[in-house]
């Protein structure tokens, strides 16, 4: 561990929420945090791992989901 990231410049980092950060940590998909100098932090090591194995598994992209035209009730008109 070669430095520490706090609570809030860990959530500009990874553009998360404290309550997604914390649900994460609790289904173990989310580096853990511990107490530093009384105050909670995470290794800047781990999150720039889990910012990376983020980026590898296109978990940030959108699904491919068009909707079922054939549950359509109206057909839209072009103008």
């Amino acid at each position: 561990m070669k430095a520490v990231i706090r609570k809030k410049e860990l959530i500009k980092k990874v553009s998360l929420s404290d309550s997604t950060i914390w649900r994460l940590e609790k289904r173990g998909k989310f580096p853990a945090r511990f107490n530093y100098v009384g105050r909670v932090a995470w290794d800047l090591d781990e999150i720039e791992a889990w910012l990376e194995l983020q980026k590898k598994e296109g978990t940030g992209k959108e699904a491919d989901r068009k909707p079922d035209v054939k549950l359509r009730k109206t057909r839209p008109i072009p103008k």
